[in-house]
């Protein structure tokens, strides 16, 4: 789980493919110019949503991208989740304490993997709709 430019892309991207006045698919190059970036790094942010089918993939002439369900439905950790990976347990915390006292590093680490947890549910609560509507790019 990372809040990064990565994930910044993905929300944008997202909001994009809600906001735009037409139901056919947006192509890559569209979604490119209206985010302002090089088509190649809008293809790995697409490519990355449609992975964890936050859109679909569709092929051909007139092929693009669409979401697959309304951004309500979908929450910043599933953004997050889709540029990034899931984190493990192992990833946020570190099992290795040689040279720290094993009980401090216990209770760190229970410490580390409960704000994690707490983080999680945070972002899962977290709409694109709502993060979207905030910031004046949705329901104008």
């Amino acid at each position: 789980m990372r809040l990064s430019r990565s994930t910044t892309h993905g929300v944008l991207a997202l909001g994009y493919l809600d906001h735009r006045q037409s139901d056919a698919p947006a192509a890559c190059a569209e979604i490119a110019e209206a985010m302002v970036m090089p088509p190649e790094q809008a293809s790995k942010v697409m490519q990355a949503l449609a992975a964890s089918n936050l859109v679909d993939s569709v092929r051909g002439r007139s092929g693009g991208y669409v979401l697959t369900r309304d951004l309500a439905d979908i929450s910043l950790l599933e953004v997050s989740d889709a540029m990034h990976g899931e984190f493990t347990d192992d990833q946020h915390t570190s099992s290795s304490s040689s040279s720290i006292a094993d009980s401090r590093s216990c209770c760190v680490s229970l410490k580390l993997d409960q704000l994690y947890e707490e983080l999680r549910g945070f972002l899962a609560g977290q709409s694109l709709a709502k993060i979207l509507r905030a910031n004046g790019r949705q329901g104008e």
